[in-house]
Order: structure tokens, then sequence, then C-alpha cells
């Protein structure tokens, strides 16, 4: 049986049903063992705090920053690696991540086999002579690799850009487990006009939803000011903002002005009935699954560049509308054209954005899309 070691910063909650599945649908043929990093930093992004149903191995991560980069290290995790001994190696497509380095040099050398899984996103703060060298480190870091997995079709013209050939590259579009949703979707939508209801928000009003971290990358700051001066023009709107992270302090002042803003904290559970309550979710920053979770609501999206996966999601004027967050009015500009769509074009882009997610980017296509990959080693 064929010993495949899967390694992940941290577990997230949108991937525990990615992983279990993985497992559950190989359970005769694959001896797993996950390897997953413990969370110790607040960034808005929370770890999985219950149980998991797959063979897991923590390690500690820390992280350092040396000028415009970040590295990331362990000091377990080569020696458990190589405890494990697996014939296969999945990591993350990280190149400031000193460890996979390690573990792939040791890989090389006793024939094992390494799949790269990879985003191509870029928070964009690295100057060109800086991205040159990040881009030179990335190469050699890919080159690595025996097979890619990328997240969408963006990743995907990253690497052949940077000379890897396609037959190298599956593309498992990032998506979140369906199941639950669709299984409760009457439910879940009669709880959004509920939450309607009980906050007075009327038929005639717009509600604008965020949902996220609370990080400078995901630009909340912005979206609460590009809001006011909608607001102030169009008073029949409302934006509600979900979420927690190293801002919430100053999310918190900044919309104590504006009556139309609530924000909510964080919420986990039950937060698609916040997606269902709402007309539009905007994400105005880096991110990515928030707009499968409200697409698969039937909610359409406003977003700038994301995390490469809103490419291959929101289609401006057909699932949603994109915007130039290089000009400051863009952003309030693209909300009042979404204010001013017709309810046919609504409808439109609500059944397009619903059965994107139901035909593509969903859970159980990356796990097929994955295993597909994994064994072509097997």
């Amino acid at each position: 049986m064929k010993k495949i070691a899967y390694i992940t910063p941290m577990i997230a909650p949108y991937r525990v049903s990615f992983f279990e599945k993985l497992v559950n649908q190989t359970k005769d043929e694959l001896e797993w063992m996950f390897f997953s990093g413990i969370k110790n930093k607040d960034d808005g992004r929370p770890a999985y705090k219950g149980e998991v149903g797959i063979p897991n191995s923590t390690y500690v991560l820390s992280e350092r920053k040396i000028g415009p980069w970040t590295l990331a290290y362990s000091e377990d995790l080569l020696k458990k690696i190589i405890e494990f001994n697996p014939d296969i190696i999945t990591m993350y497509g990280n190149a400031g991540a000193i460890v996979n380095w390690k573990i792939a040099n040791w890989a090389k050398k006793n024939g094992k086999k390494i799949i790269l899984w990879v985003c191509s996103w870029d928070s964009g703060r690295s100057k060109s002579l800086f991205k040159d060298i990040k881009r030179m480190l990335t190469k050699f870091y890919y080159s690595k690799a025996d097979f890619f997995i990328c997240y969408s079709s963006h990743a995907e013209l990253f690497l052949t850009n940077l000379g890897f050939p396609r037959k190298m590259i599956n593309i498992a579009y990032n998506g979140l487990d369906i199941d639950d949703v669709v299984s409760n979707k009457e439910s879940i939508i009669s709880n959004g006009a509920k939450l309607r209801e009980e906050n007075q928000i009327q038929k005639n009003e717009k509600l604008f939803l965020y949902v996220g971290g609370l990080i400078k990358e995901k630009k909340i700051i912005e979206l609460i000011r590009a809001f006011k001066k909608l607001n102030f023009k169009y008073n029949n709107t409302k934006l509600w903002i979900i979420g927690d992270g190293p801002l919430r302090n100053q999310v918190k002042e900044s919309i104590k002005d504006c009556e139309n803003i609530k924000y909510w904290g964080r919420i986990t559970d039950g937060v698609d009935d916040y997606f269902a309550a709402c007309d539009w979710f905007v994400l105005p920053g880096c991110g990515g699954l928030a707009l499968n979770q409200a697409m698969l609501l039937g909610k359409p999206c406003i977003c700038d560049r994301a995390d490469g996966t809103e490419m291959d999601l929101i289609f401006d004027g057909i699932s949603g509308y994109r915007f130039d967050s290089e000009d400051v009015n863009n952003l309030e500009f693209t909300m009042k054209k979404a204010l001013n769509t017709q309810a046919n074009m609504y409808e439109q882009m609500s059944d397009i954005s619903f059965k994107l997610i139901i035909r593509r980017s969903n859970v159980d296509n990356m796990v097929n899309v994955y295993l597909d990959s994994v064994r072509k080693f097997i």
C-alpha cells in the first residue's frame, strides 16, 4: 500500500471535508498521514478546532520576516516526514517555506514523488527587484516537483509562464463542500429572510455583505469608505461585516458614524444564513472561498483581484461585477452599478453563479482531480 504525506500550514475549517473524503475514498489503497502546522498568530484565518477523521500529526511552524519576505521554518517536520517514509509527498507551493525545500531535497535523494499545490497569489508588496528574485527562487523550488495541482486557471498560466509543461498540471478548482448547503438550502434561505426581517431591512433596500478576515490584505477599510460614499447618495443600502482579526478595533471605530453598517464579529456556525440574507457579496481584496459560499446560494459577487480563483468564478456582468482597486472610486461605482442591475439580469447572474459552483468549483471535484493526480504515481 502506497504511503502519502500531505503537508499543510494548518487545518482550515473549509478543508476538513476535503481531507476526510480523500481518506474515506482510498482507505483500501492508500496509507495517509496529514502534517498540519499549529496556528500561533491571529491573522484573521482561524484553524479548525474540532476533531478530524484523518491520521494527523502536528508540527510547529515558525515565521521570520526578512526584508519584504516572510520565511517559514520548522524544527520537527522533516524528522517526522522521514520517520513516516512516504512514497508521495504533497506540499503547498510556497517557496518561502524553508522546511519544504529540505523535504523536497530529501525526497529527490530517496526517489519519492512530489506534488505541489499552487495558488499563485502575490500580495504585490515586493518591489520589482525582489519580485525577480522571488520568481527565480520559486521556479527553482517548483523544479523539484513531479506534478502540480492548481487552484485556478490563473495558477496554471503562472506555471506555464515559468516554463512548466501543461502535461504536468491538473486544475482542481478551489471550492467548498456543498453537501450540507444543498440539502438544507430551503431552511437556509428561510433563515436569511428572517435575518432581514429581524434587522428591519425592507424589500426595496439592498444589502451588501463582507465575510472574511479583518486584515490589511482584505481591504476591509477601503470597502467601508466606498460604502459610506455610496450610502450618502443611496440611503436604501446596508452593509454587514462578518469576521475578526487585527483590524477589528479599526473597523468598529470607522463605522460608528454610519448607522447602515453593522459589524457582527466572527460567525462560523450558521454563517450561510447571512449569505442567504444579502443581495450582493463584496470581496474588496485577497481571498476566494467566500465567493464560492455566496455563489452557492445564488448571490452575485463584486470583487477585484483576489487569489486568482475569481477569474474562474466572477465574469463581469455575467456572475457579478469586477472592479479595479487602483482607482479609489471604482468600488463605489461598481456597487452603484449593482444597485441599478435590472431584476431579470440579477436572476440570470444568480443562476449562473449557482451552476458554476455545483458543476465545477466544489470539494467533490477537488477530490477527484487530486486522486487522479496521485494515481499517476501508483
